[in-house]
């Protein structure tokens, strides 16, 4: 029994000393409670027509060293990407010889 009334106060105790603790002070930018400011609530969607696109394969792929030297229109269907290599998708770059 008087282990019982032991471990009851314990956990009273604790709990009283929990609820007693002072907020936290950090910034709200460093506080995870504050994560849900000025955000839409989050949503999950999907349309369920059993149609999924998958992007694993092989992709071509061309490596720059800046954002800068890139073409401009690459992007375009026209643009030839003939002399662009090839990488696995899923997969990264670095892995596969570019960049660092």
């Amino acid at each position: 029994m008087k282990h019982l009334i032991t471990i009851f106060l314990c956990a009273a105790a604790s709990s009283i000393m929990t609820a007693a603790a002072p907020k936290s002070e950090l910034p709200y930018w460093q506080d995870p409670s504050g994560l849900e400011r000025n955000r839409a609530q989050m949503t999950a969607s999907f349309t369920d027509d059993g149609a999924r696109l998958m992007l694993n394969g092989t992709w071509k792929f061309c490596w720059y060293q800046t954002i800068d030297a890139k073409a401009a229109d690459f992007f375009s269907e026209s643009y030839d990407d003939s002399a662009w290599d090839t990488i696995p998708v899923p997969g990264m770059w670095e892995l596969n010889g570019y960049g660092d």
